[in-house]
């Protein structure tokens, strides 16, 4: 038996010549007096060589007379607070030969990702207040009201971590038969979700990550069979030949209630309802009534303007994926140095349904249905000459 473990720290630069050294905290590159001769200007005082850098880098003799900057100010930018992304890795397993043509292995996996990049509203967004409508999203921005509205900050507030059990068995017998199986539980966790519905709760956005899926089972296997009977004909019927197939099984992806309008009014529709009881309906029901009806919908009701919903992100889940695919091959020989090679495919050979993710949408009048699935079965024929 083998065990192997490790643990690694990564980090990467952040690459922003506001952040290179004696720039101060806000910086842009333009050209000094002589021609050619590029430096780093700091915004607070871009006339730092007694030259105007803006006219020689683009020949712009400033605003025309009486201009003035536009009210509310929207814009974006650096975050100050911007540090060093960083990832911690970490791993530990085992693997054992279970005799000469077979192991097992199992192996766990660990991430946590610090300080990730992120685009975010540097100020919260608008607040709810009695009154609020659209027309006045910018007055009711906490930083200079009605001044400073939207600003769009790239900087690197978020986290995420994910924890993963692979479990894999590797077997190769007898008359040209090899399997592998394995099976993979896993919990990815972010704040990487969209839409917002509150940008001053930061909390709001985390949960698991959009292409989380918990329970992954795959199984392949491969059988070349070859026979040394003595009759010649049964030896060139059997030889040859090589059937292949994978079958892949996976729990569903999660997904997000909505309420599809703006209750807090801050232009982001990402308002989520209240739950008030079990989302999840019982297994055994029967396909048109999880069509119609993937969980309970009678379980979330609208907040009402300038009330929060409940609920995180990602806390429902979809249906799970099933499919199979099988192969068939061989190559004949024409003569010596000319074949051809017959392929005969089978994707999602048993034509198993795969239904998608429901509406999640309050307000919608398919509200917790499932409209459409995935691919039915698709057969291929194919031949190639290899010469």
């Amino acid at each position: 038996m083998a065990v192997r473990g490790g643990f690694g720290v990564y980090s990467t630069e952040v690459e922003s010549v506001s952040f290179q050294p004696g720039a101060g905290p806000y910086a842009v590159p333009a050209p000094s007096c002589a021609p050619g001769n590029w430096s780093l200007v700091p915004i607070s005082n871009p006339y730092v060589d007694s030259c105007d850098p803006i006219k020689a880098a683009s020949g712009w003799n400033g605003p025309p007379p009486g201009y003035s900057a536009p009210i509310p100010f929207y814009g974006g930018g650096i975050a100050p607070a911007t540090t060093r992304p960083y990832n911690l890795n970490y791993s530990i397993g085992f693997q054992y030969q279970l005799h000469r043509k077979g192991f097992l292995e199992a192996t766990y996996v660990g991430n946590q990702a610090r300080h990730l990049w992120f685009n975010y509203d540097y100020f919260g967004g608008a607040r709810y207040e009695p009154g609020a409508t659209e027309n006045n999203i910018a007055d009711r921005y906490p930083y200079l009201p009605g001044q400073v509205a939207q600003v769009w900050a790239n900087g690197t507030p978020d986290n995420s971590r994910y924890n993963g059990l692979l479990v894999q068995l590797n077997q190769s017998m007898n008359h040209g038969l090899q399997f592998t199986t394995s099976y993979t539980w896993s919990k990815a966790e972010d704040a990487n979700h969209w839409p917002v519905e509150d940008w001053s709760i930061p909390r709001g956005r985390w949960g698991i990550s959009d292409g989380n899926f918990a329970h992954n089972f795959v199984a392949s296997l491969i059988y070349a069979p070859e026979t040394h009977v003595s009759n010649r004909l049964t030896r060139s019927l059997i030889n040859g030949w090589e059937l292949s197939g994978i079958a892949q099984f996976e729990s569903g992806g999660p997904f997000t209630v909505l309420t599809g309008t703006d209750n807090l009014v801050n232009g982001y529709y990402g308002s989520r309802p209240v739950q008030t009881g079990k989302a999840k309906l019982g297994s055994g029901r029967s396909r048109a009534a999880e069509l119609a009806e993937w969980f309970n919908t009678s379980a979330f009701t609208d907040p009402g303007v300038g009330f929060h919903g409940n609920i995180g992100v990602d806390t429902l889940e979809a249906p799970g994926m099933k499919n199979v695919d099988a192969s068939l091959m061989r190559n004949f020989t024409i003569y010596e140095r000319l074949q051809f090679q017959f392929h005969f495919d089978a994707f999602n050979a048993f034509n198993l349904v795969n239904l998608g993710y429901p509406d999640t949408n309050l307000h919608d009048p398919l509200f917790g249905a499932i409209t459409y699935a995935g691919s039915m079965r698709q057969l291929q024929f194919a031949g190639k000459i290899i010469f």
